[in-house]
């Protein structure tokens, strides 16, 4: 069973009913919903085009008031998901744009990930801004793309069955 969207609530709910996803796939996501310009994570990449505001709009957005405690719960900040449930993973192959806020942060869950004997496949494209997805930016060499559907002078960009829609 493979799942083409797929998070650790799910595998919760999942998991007493039906079997596992056989690989999860996670392109630029995020893993700390507590994160804060003073956290170490944002702090590595400081201009990063998804800046540290528009992140805590987003986040206002998907959790309510700044203030709230939401996004010290697992389901909203994965990283901070128990051991015992990280377990339960199935192999994760992780994509990290080098240039995005987000970037520690998801270093840090794929870190959480192998501490639980996940196999993990992490993939930095260095120069990558947060929004990889959508711009053609991920391509077999890992430098960024023109932006034109995915390609890049005479290189192609991963297959489309890599790609996740939104």
């Amino acid at each position: 069973m493979l799942y083409t969207r797929w998070t650790l609530s799910q595998m919760r709910k999942d998991a007493l009913k039906q079997d596992l996803p056989q690989m999860a796939s996670l392109l630029v996501p995020v893993c700390d919903n507590t994160a804060t310009a003073e956290s170490e994570t944002w702090r590595e990449r400081p201009n990063a085009p998804l800046t540290m505001e528009r992140m805590l709009l987003f986040r206002e957005l998907y959790l309510g008031s700044r203030n709230s405690p939401a996004g010290e719960h697992w389901t909203a900040s994965p990283i901070r998901a128990p051991l015992d449930l990280l377990r339960k993973c199935p192999e994760t192959l992780i994509m990290i744009a080098g240039q995005d806020l987000l970037r520690g942060e998801t270093f840090r869950f794929a870190w959480r990930l192998q501490e639980a004997n996940v196999p993990v496949d992490i993939r930095e494209y260095k120069g990558a801004p947060h929004p990889v997805h959508g711009h053609g930016w991920a391509t077999r060499d890992g430098k960024a793309g023109n932006g034109r559907s995915g390609q890049r002078r005479g290189k192609k960009s991963w297959p489309s069955t890599w790609r996740i829609p939104l």
